[in-house]
């Protein structure tokens, strides 16, 4: 936070005498999370270039519906540990998922998603159910919030 920070130096119980050395290190701020507007039966892709960077994506959905959402690294694509989060209108995280592969491989099976998926380590939230209307975000993010590669989404409704 911006501020004014105060450093005291000193030995314990204030009964040594020396030299010390202060170090004050500022940690880099968090990348910017970019968001982008998603439709239902849309199938979008996108990268996460550094880590710890995520990106969101925002639909409008009507409570008492119900979504599923796949995200997973598409073949010829740079690889990563998909994480998927899936928060409300009031920003809660209501549903996330690591590693379910089988579930999007078998969606690419079916003919539901357009590119095929690589790797085991990709996720889905399956019929999730709306309790609230309005502007829902899903969050693209990696496992641990660690390592950078492609990604691709697909939101649907059952």
């Amino acid at each position: 936070e911006t501020g004014v920070y105060s450093l005291y130096a000193g030995s314990y119980a204030n009964r040594d005498l020396g030299d010390y050395l202060i170090k004050v290190v500022c940690a880099a701020p968090p990348p910017p999370i970019e968001v982008f507007p998603i439709l239902i039966g849309e199938e979008v892709s996108g990268d996460l270039t550094i880590s710890g960077e995520t990106d969101e994506w925002t639909f409008e959905a009507i409570a008492g519906s119900s979504v599923t959402i796949y995200m997973w690294t598409p073949v010829g694509g740079r690889f990563v540990d998909t994480y998927l989060r899936l928060k409300n209108p009031e920003g809660t995280q209501v549903a996330y998922n690591d590693d379910y592969s089988s579930a999007v491989n078998r969606a690419y099976e079916n003919g539901l998603l357009d590119v095929e998926p690589i790797g085991s380590l990709n996720s889905a939230i399956i019929e999730h159910p709306i309790l609230t209307t309005g502007i829902h975000t899903i969050v693209a993010d990696t496992y641990r919030n660690e390592g950078i590669g492609d990604y691709r989404i697909k939101l649907t409704t059952p």
